[in-house]
Order: structure tokens, then sequence, then C-alpha cells
């Protein structure tokens, strides 16, 4: 986002535009007497002097602007609208049952870690317990604690 923001023709355009407020807001102070006496001594160093504070005048927006603007993207994350965890559906009754399986775990959203609104059970089917299982992921992702320690049985498999 701010990427985008930096790269607009619009927020340029409105840098460019603070500068010259600047610019004739706050004009060079060639008047005071210390900067007459550096352009009688040294006449490039008091129009070094104007240029770099001509140039202060467009750089400072910016500068001000890269600080401003992640702050306020980092200040507006914390107002995104919080997910109320719904009710976990109620543990299938073995006894109602018409077909084998485990019920392992809860799923929330895939996309995001946290509660979700609907969440489901997890469940291995009969198919799934008379087979092979992969449990794939990246090194301290979890698949020991998750996956391996839960189910006795398993153990001796792994």
């Amino acid at each position: 986002m701010i990427r985008r923001i930096l790269a607009s023709r619009q927020f340029v355009a409105a840098l460019m535009a603070m500068g010259m407020v600047l610019f004739y807001a706050r004009p060079f102070p060639e008047h005071q007497l210390f900067l007459r006496l550096i352009a009688v001594r040294a006449p490039h160093a008091f129009e070094s002097f104007r240029w770099l504070y001509n140039v202060c005048l467009f750089t400072a927006p910016y500068i001000g602007f890269l600080g401003m603007l992640p702050a306020l993207y980092v200040g507006t994350l914390k107002f995104r609208p919080r997910v109320i965890a719904g009710q976990l559906p109620r543990y299938p009754d073995p006894r109602k049952r018409e077909e084998l399986f485990v019920v392992l775990d809860e799923v929330h959203d895939t996309r995001r870690p946290g509660p979700s609104e609907a969440p489901s059970r997890l469940s291995l089917p009969e198919r799934g317990l008379f087979t092979g299982i992969a449990i794939l992921g990246a090194v301290g992702s979890g698949k020991s604690s998750c996956c391996k320690f839960p189910y006795p049985a398993g153990r001796a498999a792994f």
C-alpha cells in the first residue's frame, strides 16, 4: 500500500505543491547579516546554501510523509473487525454412527490463524484408518505435536 502511494502521480503532485507553498511562504533568508557576510566572502558557498535550503523545502514533506504513512498504516491495523468465535458442533455420538471414523481436531479458517465464525470437526474417514497417511510441513510447524502424539496407535508406525 505504501509503495503504491509513493509511486502515484497524485502523491508526487501533492509533495510538489507543498514544496511550492513552503518555497513562497518561507523563502531563503538572504537578508540576514551572517548570510550576507558569507555571500561577500564565499559566493559559491552562499549559492550552495541557497540551493540546499530550496531542495530541503521540497524533500522535508517527503521525509515527513515517509514517517507518517507507515505509522498511520500500523495504527489502523488495530481497528480491523474482530472475529467472534463460533461454537464448535457437538461431538458426534459414537452410538449413532453409521460409518467408522475418527474425530481428530477442529477446523477453523484455513487462510488466517485464529478463531473462526463457523468451526467444524476434522475427522478421518474409514478409508484413512486402513491406508497410509502423509503428514507434510516445514520444520517446526507442529507435525509431531499435532499429528503424531495424539494418535497412540500411530506412534509405532512413525
